[in-house]
């Protein structure tokens, strides 16, 4: 090796190969946790805090409605990944599934949400579809 370090763990030669398994192990425990917020093609999802943060902005909610809506997005965003990780290639089950989950979540949202507030949130997510990416998900 160029480096001048010893790969075999002879005397002295320790702390080259702990920095390297240290190295492996930060990058195993920084990308466990993105890869479980992932749905299916890789896409990162949002957590419900985020989400939650991107609502109160894009739709302007007021505390109340935040404490309203957080029950909502938590229990939305839970059954989203368990769809996600019980995932079998079925597409058309799937999409039947994440179809059900999101008209369910809009009921529960238009008990919270404004007229105004509700049409907003159904203009954004449509955006978001012609875009190519689904509600909930990170850019």
């Amino acid at each position: 090796m160029s480096a001048g370090y010893p790969i075999t763990g002879s005397p002295g030669s320790s702390r080259p190969l702990r920095a390297i398994a240290l190295a492996c192990i930060a990058l195993v425990l920084t990308t466990a946790p993105a890869a479980a917020q992932q749905g299916p093609g890789g896409r990162r999802m949002l957590d419900a805090d985020q989400r939650l943060a991107q609502l109160t902005t894009q739709l302007d909610l007021d505390d109340a409605q935040v404490e309203q809506m957080r029950p909502i997005v938590e229990e939305q965003t839970k059954r989203q990944q368990a769809l996600f990780e019980s995932y079998s290639g079925d597409r058309e089950t799937m999409r039947a599934e994440m179809t059900k989950l999101r008209d369910e979540t809009d009921e529960q949202f238009a008990e919270v949400l404004t007229k105004e507030q509700m049409n907003k949130y159904r203009e954004l997510r449509q955006q978001r579809m012609r875009q190519g990416r689904p509600p909930g998900r990170g850019n």
